[in-house]
């Protein structure tokens, strides 16, 4: 199933997806005659809108989804329509064998939907509109949600837990970000290591074993230079990983000149020691990475954080902060 990555389309990709699903069904084989198509438009993290087509199952089980973007600029780029039919019905067809059937029922039953709580960090003047939507706690300029997580087609599909989900349960928002927190500190734990390592892991393909937030090491023997990466143990939505209650202290151990907290993506951070980094040039590095080189839909933040030990929370650094006209994203 094509993921969420592409920011493009607009009107012509609903337009494309609209021709699609007049078509669609003349490439599905028989036992797939009976699906029902529908064109839907989803907002994604930081606004970004994702044009897609639901691929509708009988009896109320999870639906797949393929959002139209990249196939439609195949198209655009001169790609074979017919090909691309084929293949997006091959992704349909495939997604629904290799899918687990869950039923819709079992996401409104709270003791069968609280193993798949769990959390993302956001920023919250980007998604204001969503947050308006969603049960949400404030960190600083930032937003934890929750989200129902569940197997897709060999991947992992999210669904943000709305406050019509949290009526439906008939349980208190501190209860749902307990039993979320709980379950990714289970399942996902914070994971930090030196940047060198990551990229000596993707040129070797072999994992760097040392998790520097284990205790093993203490502050002497860390190699911090020039940036640790902060995420957690599947590298997905991991700067979630600043929310678990013991995260930020743990780094703390391993950096007592004190650290900033450069938001690298919605998926991971970069932590630098005061000694070695200046919070008005970060501040500029992440704001010039943001616009040139991250999905709109993965940014986290245009600023710099540090870690008030005394209060146990993640601080904005003032001196990492644009002056002037606030930009919008």
């Amino acid at each position: 199933m094509v993921q969420e990555g592409m920011e493009i389309g607009g009107i012509g990709a609903k337009r494309f997806a609209e021709g699609v699903i007049e078509k669609i069904h003349e490439y599905f084989s028989a036992e797939y005659a009976d699906i029902q198509c529908e064109v839907i438009q989803q907002t994604k993290n930081n606004g970004v809108v994702r044009t897609g087509i639901k691929f509708c199952q009988p009896e109320g089980q999870t639906s797949p989804v393929i959002y139209v973007e990249p196939y439609f600029w195949n198209v655009l780029r001169g790609g074979s329509l017919d090909e691309i039919m084929r293949d997006m019905a091959g992704q349909v067809q495939d997604a629904i064998e290799k899918i687990p059937q869950i039923p819709q029922t079992k996401f409104w039953n709270y003791d069968s939907a609280k193993d798949m709580l769990a959390v993302q960090l956001v920023n919250t003047r980007a998604n204001r509109r969503i947050l308006a939507e969603v049960p949400h706690r404030h960190m600083e300029d930032l937003s934890l949600i929750c989200l129902l997580q569940f197997p897709v087609n060999g991947g992992v599909g999210n669904l943000k837990v709305s406050y019509e989900f949290l009526e439906k349960w008939d349980i208190s928002t501190d209860e749902l970000f307990q039993t979320a927190l709980e379950n990714v500190r289970k399942k996902e734990e914070a994971v930090m290591k030196p940047m060198f390592s990551l990229i000596e892991e993707s040129l070797n393909k072999r994992e760097y074993g040392v998790n520097l937030l284990d205790g093993q090491m203490n502050a002497n023997e860390i190699p911090k230079r020039p940036f640790c990466v902060l995420s957690n143990k599947s590298g997905s939505m991991g700067s979630s990983v600043l929310a678990y209650p013991d995260t930020l202290y743990k780094v703390s151990r391993l950096f007592p000149e004190g650290f900033y907290v450069i938001p690298s993506s919605i998926h991971e951070v970069l932590i630098i020691s005061k000694k070695e980094g200046d919070a008005r040039i970060l501040g500029e590095m992440v704001r010039d990475v943001n616009q040139k080189a991250v999905a709109k839909s993965e940014v986290l933040s245009d600023r710099v954080y540090e870690y008030d030990k005394e209060n146990d929370k993640l601080r904005q650094v003032p001196d990492s902060i644009m002056r002037g006209k606030v930009r919008e994203r």
